[in-house]
């Protein structure tokens, strides 16, 4: 693997990591920008010089997604920032291009086609959602620019693609993990509600196909999506099952809102 790849790859690897932390650490981020672009800095003596390595950079800064796209964005540019101050990639620095999805698939797709025929980046990092990346899939196959995903579903890489990867961990991986966890304190009955998207569809394939190797039983299924005000119709159904636990398989955002979906009896 080449020295600017693998720069790439530890880029993609901590701004997910990075951003987890910020995340979860509460950490005030800037306002949202439709547009952040880390620039180079200028050549000076022991520093890296002549042209820019551009890289895009998708993230869901506003929208549904944007507890997860926020701190993706602010991990990428600072991460820019110190591999230019180490001295860049083989001496070149890097330029950072990021653009908002606003979580949704249509600005994916648009402002990864700017990246690729105007901006002429070298790779794009991001989506930050499953569904926004899937969109991307075909486009970055057929320029031949990789695509290193944030998101999760097993779908973005199976069946293997040449310029697609994902480095978070796969669905399929979390639900053996819930499963194993709720098989071994004895539930066996289970209600599922996900929300309407790309993550939520790819997260239900995986709970539903792994239920005979656990032996556990699916006795009701709810989805829900991101412009839903009230949930209860499908948590009226959850609570008249016989389920011994709820699991709820949806990003960041809309979980929060899920709690002041729910009526109190729920």
């Amino acid at each position: 693997m080449s020295s600017t790849r693998s720069t790439l790859l530890v880029l993609v690897l901590s701004a997910i990591t990075g951003a987890a932390l910020l995340a979860l650490a509460g950490c005030p981020a800037p306002e949202p920008e439709t547009t952040v672009v880390s620039e180079p800095p200028a050549g000076g003596e022991g520093g890296p010089s002549g042209a820019a390595i551009k890289i895009g950079a998708l993230f869901a800064v506003t929208g549904a997604a944007s507890p997860l796209g926020e701190p993706e964005r602010d991990t990428a540019v600072m991460l820019a920032r110190k591999i230019n101050e180490a001295g860049g990639i083989e001496g070149r620095p890097i330029e950072v291009i990021v653009r908002d999805t606003k979580s949704e698939e249509s600005e994916a797709l648009n402002a990864a086609m700017e990246l690729i025929d105007r901006e002429n980046v070298v790779a794009i990092i991001g989506p930050s959602r499953s569904g926004t990346t899937m969109a991307l899939v075909e486009r970055v196959q057929q320029a031949g620019v990789p695509l290193i995903s944030c998101a999760a579903a097993r779908a973005i890489t199976d069946p293997v693609k040449q310029f697609v990867f994902q480095v978070a961990p796969g669905d399929r991986d979390a639900v053996f993990r819930i499963y194993s966890y709720m098989a071994g304190a004895g539930i066996t009955k289970v209600a599922t509600l996900t929300e309407s998207s790309g993550y939520g569809e790819e997260g239900l394939k995986q709970l539903q196909a792994q239920t005979a190797e656990h032996n556990i039983e699916i006795v009701a299924d709810e989805q829900y999506s991101d412009t839903d005000t009230d949930m209860t119709a499908q948590l009226t159904s959850i609570k008249g099952s016989d389920a011994q636990a709820c699991l709820l398989y949806t990003s960041p955002s809309p979980r929060d809102r899920t709690r002041s979906r729910m009526p109190s009896s729920a």
